[in-house]
């Protein structure tokens, strides 16, 4: 009985220290360069990921799926299967990584990083550093739920508003279950969070691929034209045209190589307000294989120079390369000043 009881005694500090070996080896990183973010340095690191947060990660299935544009033959024979799905409104299976994972890993950096800020004061010292972190956490949340309540819920009007859209995802927490919000609600989060991040952001960022006040309003004027908000919409396209209002100039402009060139347009040019690109998940619109709607086309009158700066003829159609990210291949969708001066034309046409 004595050398049973020694045996189980012997087993059980085997297993003990077994277990503590074990939290010790998960507690571990499997990096020692990994660093757990705590620091409002780290927080503003999260946002500055560009790869997550600017570069080809905004949603492309609505466009993939829009009739700014047509596939010849042989071009949809040369796509892949999703890519023909997403151009012909067909079903398609959702494979991992796309453009629902990219919206919300961007959405999940903004939670942490506003997360972060609850253990963080703010004080006099940190105020301009903590208040950017906040405000573009909250511009970046407000623009993924934008296009995502765009994308994978109904277009906003009354009588969609109580239908479900996307889940609004507000923390970190993988055990909080994803519940689908109604439209109205989706929106509504839109516009709380670009509201607040307006009072927070400053007035010019340091670079455009971070947030501004002027990024924000330009937010919330897309988002109120997608609501038929018109005066809103307006407004708001006002406020972002306060922080820049300036146009290239097509007659010659520092930001333009010749207009006869494969991309005319530098990156970063002085229209640019907030930097961001198209996903290139479906590979439908890429540029060599898209053909513009002839209708569009000729909506430019004869001597607009965009004509020959945004299309390259490609008998009997022509391309598009107007891109405003310096390549043949990679689309903008972050927001300009020429949206905005657009905006304001669309909004005085229904308003008066």
């Amino acid at each position: 009985m004595k050398k049973k009881y020694t045996i189980a005694i012997i087993v059980g500090l085997y297993t003990t220290i077994a277990i503590l070996g074990c939290k010790k080896y998960l507690e571990m990183k499997s990096d020692a360069k990994l660093v757990i973010p705590k620091t409002l340095a780290d927080a503003q690191g999260l946002l500055d990921d560009a790869n997550l947060m600017n570069l080809r990660t905004t949603p492309s299935f609505g466009e993939a799926s829009s009739d700014d544009f047509f596939l010849p033959p042989a071009s949809y024979n040369a796509i892949l299967s999703r890519g023909q799905e997403a151009y012909t409104w067909q079903p398609t299976p959702y494979r991992y990584q796309n453009d629902w994972s990219m919206g919300y890993l961007a959405v999940y950096n903004s939670n942490l990083s506003l997360e972060l800020l609850n253990d963080i004061t703010r004080n006099t010292a940190n105020a301009a550093a903590w208040d950017q972190v906040k405000g573009s956490a909250l511009f970046f949340r407000a623009y993924y739920f934008l296009m995502l309540n765009s994308q994978f819920g109904l277009a906003y009007d009354q009588s969609s508003v109580s239908d479900l859209g996307i889940p609004l995802r507000l923390s970190t927490d993988f055990n909080s279950p994803s519940v689908r919000a109604s439209v109205l609600e989706g929106y509504q989060q839109v516009i709380d969070d670009a509201g607040k991040a307006i009072d927070l952001l400053p007035d010019y960022p340091q670079h455009v691929m971070r947030p501004s006040k002027g990024a924000a309003a330009a937010l919330l004027s897309r988002c109120y034209l997608y609501m038929h908000q018109y005066d809103l919409a307006l407004k708001y396209a006002g406020e972002a045209l306060k922080f820049n209002n300036k146009l290239m100039n097509f007659n010659g402009d520092n930001d333009l190589l010749a207009l006869s060139n494969a991309v005319p347009v530098k990156k970063f040019n002085k229209e640019t307000i907030w930097y961001a690109e198209l996903s290139t998940s479906f590979g439908v619109t890429t540029t060599a294989r898209i053909r513009i709607d002839s209708n569009l086309y000729a909506s430019y009158g004869t001597n607009d120079l965009r004509k020959t700066a945004f299309f390259k003829a490609a008998a009997p159609y022509q391309l598009f390369k107007g891109n405003y990210t310096g390549s043949a291949t990679v689309y903008f969708s972050g927001f300009a000043t020429d949206e905005l001066y657009l905006n304001s034309a669309e909004c005085k046409a229904y308003l008066n």
